[in-house]
């Protein structure tokens, strides 16, 4: 008798607990999306936290108007984020949601201060997405969420920072671009931009480059001839040409890059550490404006090859001179490569590491490999039009 009223009693249990799945249910007119949050820094250690909410329209889906809200801006000042964040949910009656947060932005002097409690809050706190972009920006990051009359425009700068060599950094990879071996790495740059639709203007969010990041804190921005040069240091394939003007031949050569191959070579010889590196690129002619005739021969082809090495050779060793010598920020994964190379010498000298980067004698061997010619040449087409005349 008692197993049968078990068996009667126990699916009802479980369907109650099932039913139990909506307790904590926070209904979408009781909150306020945000979007984006700018963290800056005022007088006093003091923190100002700015952010951008979307406030759902109550009537949303009534009528057909579902989806629709307003964005407000809102900032407050603290003693830290999480007393700002406390000052800003005391004077609005909804309460936050970061679920859909797009983008962290922390202004230049508080990113230059150090960034340790911001970090912290981001990595500690359950409600910020591991998944959100982190951005520095030049100036007050409150300055820069006022001025967009586009929020929407997050979207755009996110799929920029993915493209490298801007660094794609979300808090998660940040986390673990901290716990490295230099604890030295790149933060793509939050600014604005002008655009004009059906002849009215706007302000849409961009990424602006790299910022070096040391530390936690920031030490300089990268010039985009500078940060353009961090995307050898990756085995990746290309999105941009590279054109060289002969010193010997009248004209130019426009390569259309199409893949790179990185390898490391660390090495430890009697106490001292150096680095060599050694990059093949694979290529085709995009564009050529010069006498050499690159459709009748491969010769040509293997002319032109050690121009391109000499400026790739030149765009890596100054982009390693600047982050060796002016930052002392190994930005380019060298100690991972120590570290993996030789454990036990690491082990010893990992805390005079930043020594060792900068007196670091490191070479650079550069490999371009033209495969094709293109289609047609331009020189030999009018060669073979002007014959035709004759």
């Amino acid at each position: 008798m008692s197993r049968m009223y078990i068996s009667r009693v126990l699916p009802f249990l479980l369907f109650s607990i099932l039913l139990s799945g909506c307790w904590d249910r926070r209904e979408v007119n009781d909150m306020a999306l945000i979007i984006a949050a700018g963290i800056d820094v005022k007088e006093g250690d003091q923190v100002e936290l700015t952010v951008q909410v979307f406030i759902p329209n109550p009537t949303a889906g009534e009528g057909g108007g579902g989806g629709e809200g307003r964005i407000h801006s809102i900032s407050r000042v603290g003693e830290n984020v999480s007393a700002a964040l406390t000052s800003l949910q005391r004077e609005l009656p909804r309460s936050f949601f970061w679920g859909h947060a797009k983008a962290y932005i922390v202004g230049e002097e508080a990113s230059r201060r150090g960034m340790n409690h911001i970090m912290d809050f981001l990595f500690r706190d359950i409600d910020p997405r591991e998944q959100s972009n982190l951005f520095v920006c030049r100036g007050k990051a409150k300055d820069l969420l006022l001025s967009l009359t586009d929020p929407n425009s997050y979207e755009t700068m996110i799929k920029l920072s993915q493209k490298k060599p801007l660094q794609y950094s979300t808090v998660f990879k940040v986390e673990e671009k901290i716990s490295g071996e230099s604890n030295s790495f790149l933060l793509p740059i939050a600014g604005t931009t002008a655009s004009s639709v059906s002849g009215q203007e706007f302000n849409i969010i961009m990424v602006r480059g790299c910022a070096v990041i040391k530390n936690r804190k920031l030490l300089g921005f990268l010039e985009k001839k500078d940060w353009e040069s961090l995307e050898w240091f990756e085995n990746r394939k290309f999105e941009r040409n590279m054109t060289v003007l002969y010193e010997d031949e009248k004209g130019q050569t426009s390569l259309k890059l199409t893949r790179s191959y990185l390898h490391y070579f660390p090495r430890i010889h009697k106490g001292v550490w150096s680095m060599h590196l050694r990059i093949k690129v694979n290529a085709d002619i995009a564009e050529s404006s010069n006498s050499l005739d690159f459709m009748s021969t491969k010769d040509n082809l293997k002319k032109a090859e050690p121009w391109f090495n000499k400026k790739i050779q030149q765009e890596v060793t100054q982009i390693i001179r600047e982050g060796q010598k002016k930052y002392s920020a190994d930005i380019f994964g060298f100690a991972r490569e120590f570290h993996k190379a030789y454990p036990e010498q690491w082990k010893k000298e990992k805390r005079n590491w930043e020594r060792i980067f900068s007196d670091m004698p490191v070479t650079v061997e550069i490999d371009t490999v033209i495969h094709t010619p293109g289609i047609s040449n331009i020189n030999q087409l009018t060669d073979k039009i002007e014959q035709e005349r004759e």
